[in-house]
């Protein structure tokens, strides 16, 4: 229970990171631009864990998985950002 909310944190970018690659085919021109894309956001997406766990694995009480998960969640954030928008804006309007 100590690590609750690190843990409800690392849920929530882990569906974000879902979300953006499920949602990158309908929103990229090619099955190139896909995989580009996906490649692009795991690579930085292991870059950026692994250097959480290095620099705050040290000095955080987390265990080193949740600090990575998050991490690579967090890299995910904004390109699921963009998707939804992208998404509410080709939405048939009524």
């Amino acid at each position: 229970m100590e690590h609750a909310p690190m843990q409800l944190f690392t849920l929530f970018t882990l569906l974000c990171a879902v979300y953006a690659h499920y949602r990158l085919p309908r929103h990229s021109n090619s099955d190139q631009q896909v995989w580009i894309s996906r490649l692009a956001l795991i690579l930085i997406g292991i870059g950026f864990g692994w250097a959480m766990v290095r620099f705050y694995g040290q000095t955080e009480s987390y265990p080193h998985s949740l600090i990575f998960l998050s991490a690579f969640g967090v890299v995910h954030i904004p390109a699921a950002g963009i998707l939804f928008l992208k998404g509410v804006r080709d939405r048939p309007q009524p």
